[in-house]
């Protein structure tokens, strides 16, 4: 298991920072023990695409290893390391949550006429299916938002500071507006799992 401090250093620029000693025995994905089976050996990956917008996201590679992925544009939107955390914090967080299956299991759901692919998940979603899984994209993101603060604060960030980013990255039009909630309801999710409610 990879921890969040740890995937800090891979990242250019990052890894010269001082980011302190580790506890004995600390544990950065809580949820990854209690589920033996959920792969969280996260690999980090920088894209450096100099056209790409600031943006981060979790995917799966072919070999079932968890992927975040970073553009170059949003480790430059990170003004201080808690930012850059909670980023990272917040993808790994989709993927212990399974977000992933999740969406395409509701895209899957009630099309009948979709042709089955792996797992009898639809290969190839209908629009109705698209809706479905657009309409539950923004409870997702303050999942995301939730746990991620709680990875970020367990490994001794401080997820309120590193929230900061999100009002940067809250422009009104872009992607971020309409497959995420509204920014005070992310920072209202980001201080109540600060709090420990």
């Amino acid at each position: 298991m990879v921890a969040l401090r740890l995937l800090l250093l891979k990242l250019p620029g990052w890894g010269m920072r001082n980011f302190g000693k580790l506890p004995a025995g600390w544990n950065p994905w809580p949820k990854c023990s209690a589920r033996p089976a959920l792969q969280c050996d996260f690999q980090i990956v920088l894209d450096e695409r100099p056209n790409l917008a600031a943006a981060a996201q979790q995917s799966v590679g072919p070999d079932g290893r968890p992927v975040l992925t970073v553009t170059a544009a949003m480790v430059a939107q990170a003004q201080h390391v808690d930012e850059l955390a909670f980023v990272l914090a917040h993808e790994a967080a989709h993927h212990i949550q399974d977000h992933l299956p999740r969406l395409r299991q509701i895209a899957s759901e009630g099309d009948a006429a979709a042709p089955a692919g792996a797992l009898g998940i639809a290969a190839a979603p209908t629009e109705a299916g698209i809706a479905r899984a657009r309409a539950h994209l923004k409870g997702f993101e303050l999942e995301a938002d939730t746990l991620g603060t709680q990875i970020a604060l367990s490994a001794g960030f401080d997820p309120l500071n590193g929230a900061d980013i999100l009002q940067r990255l809250d422009r009104p039009g872009s992607d971020a507006t309409v497959s995420h909630p509204a920014l005070a309801d992310r920072l209202r999710a980001v201080r109540r799992a600060s709090n420990g409610a």
